[in-house]
């Protein structure tokens, strides 16, 4: 008797941690919670993170008077902080998105393959720092985080050398949900000094949390890893 409650147990637990992954909510359901929290605004960056045991999506919104981090529970959707700062707007400018900073760095570099934008402050100063990479080299674009004026470009020789087309981010998220049966992506990064170059895409399902490695040229699945 005592095995059989056991193991009615693990399969509750079992169960349990299932069910928590199945409610893992969207990067886009996300920014809409943290938006209702804050009465508005433009998202300039949602990022997945882990706070102790707890998984959450990190919300940057900005608003004419004030900056905001919301911490949004990646399970419920529920509001854990949030954190205000003051200076919203600079001269009547809000700060760029994300995908307004990428496609200026990428008029900027004259093309290339986006890998990372990251927000960077240092007091009051914003910037936005693209990578980008190309057959040849790997460019970091820094440009005013509110004008989208170009600061600073950097580019080297770049460590891989790249022989074909890679995919796109979409197109490697596509064949990464379909490898682990759908769900949600969460994050989505193009390795190239990996060998081969992989788009390294982790995905939730009703089955959990796993990171799927898309060879960046051909597509194949190159390795799946629960977990994430």
């Amino acid at each position: 008797m005592k095995r059989i409650a056991s193991l009615v147990v693990l399969v509750v637990l079992a169960a349990s941690v299932l069910a928590a992954a199945a409610g893992l909510i969207s990067k886009a359901q996300a920014e809409k919670d943290a938006l209702k929290a804050v009465n508005g605004g433009n998202v300039i960056l949602a990022v997945l993170d882990t706070q102790g045991t707890k998984r959450i999506w990190s919300v940057d919104i900005v608003q004419p008077a004030n900056e905001y981090e919301v911490h949004v529970d990646a399970h419920t959707g529920a509001i854990l902080k949030i954190i205000v700062q003051p200076g919203g707007m600079v001269n009547g400018r809000s700060l760029l998105t994300k995908p307004a900073a990428e496609h200026e760095a990428e008029n900027a570099a004259g093309s290339g393959t986006v890998l990372d934008a990251k927000l960077e402050k240092d007091g009051t100063e914003k910037t936005w720092s693209v990578d980008l990479s190309k057959p040849e080299s790997e460019t970091e674009v820094q440009l005013d985080a509110y004008t989208g004026q170009i600061l600073k470009i950097i580019t080297q020789p770049s460590n891989t050398a790249k022989t074909c087309t890679y995919l796109t981010k979409a197109k490697a998220e596509a064949d990464a949900l379909a490898a682990v049966g759908g769900g949600t992506v969460l994050l989505a990064v193009l390795e190239t000094r990996d060998h081969p170059a992989v788009w390294s895409v982790d995905t939730a399902n009703s089955r959990g949390e796993f990171e799927v490695k898309v060879n960046a040229c051909t597509g194949k699945i190159v390795a799946i890893v629960p977990g994430g």
